[in-house]
């Protein structure tokens, strides 16, 4: 698994842009984390805007655009609100809520 640190990265390509935190590359997928306290609709652009830098190839050749599979994640310390929840899920992303569950979950990515 790659760690891509995606404000370096953003700021090397000069792009100007909301993105995520970082993203983990995983064999043919590429899952981007926005660590947050309490989720906001701004966290769900930032997944949103990263998604289509990879698809536009913006980030290559870090991260490849010809991926099987973009996952997101909302990575919080607190709770987040059900109608974000239901905006968050509702476009595809998932919403973690500690270290641990994190790690789980990634693990299910790589089986």
């Amino acid at each position: 698994m790659i760690k891509v640190n995606l404000e370096d990265l953003i700021k090397r390509k000069r792009l100007q842009v909301k993105h995520a935190d970082y993203a983990l590359i995983l064999s043919n997928t590429a899952i981007i984390i926005e660590e947050t306290g309490r989720p906001k609709l701004d966290d769900v652009e930032k997944l949103d805007k990263t998604r289509e830098l990879i698809r536009e190839g913006l980030l290559e050749p870090e991260i490849p655009k010809n991926l099987n599979k973009v996952v997101g994640v909302l990575h919080r310390s607190r709770g987040a609100d059900a109608p974000l929840a239901k905006v968050a899920r509702g476009r595809g992303y998932t919403i973690i809520n500690c270290d641990k569950a994190l790690s789980k979950f990634l693990e299910k990515l790589k089986e």
